[in-house]
């Protein structure tokens, strides 16, 4: 029982700690902050997208993208996540969910739904 008990434990500590990652990395979008955009990805982090190059890998790499789009964002926008969960079995997580940039201030055409 102490043994399960440890695991629910630990699962819960994981999906916090994946779900604070999350809040960081919006915190960073809506800064621009590059740095804190790439801080959380492994070096071999594959990043699948609906832009070209649709697959990117690497930390790096994935900041160029970001250095690219960021120009096109509105000057202040909310990161918000929508339906986001996350599944944490032992050494292995998932999560998914819904992104969605909100102008504030107007609207703006990278922010149409």
């Amino acid at each position: 029982m102490k043994a399960e008990m440890t695991r629910v434990s630990e699962t819960r500590r994981d999906e916090e700690e994946i779900r604070a990652l999350a809040t960081a990395w919006s915190k960073a979008l809506e800064e621009k902050d590059l740095d804190g955009l790439t801080a959380a990805y492994a070096p071999g982090v594959l990043l699948f997208d609906v832009k070209q190059p649709f697959k990117t890998e690497g930390p790096d790499a994935i900041r160029r993208l970001w250095e690219l789009c960021l120009p096109y964002f509105p000057a202040k926008y909310k990161s918000v996540h929508r339906d986001f969960e996350v599944t944490v079995s032992g050494d292995v997580a998932f999560a998914h969910g819904l992104h969605h940039i909100q102008p504030i201030g107007g609207d703006h055409p990278a922010c149409e739904t």
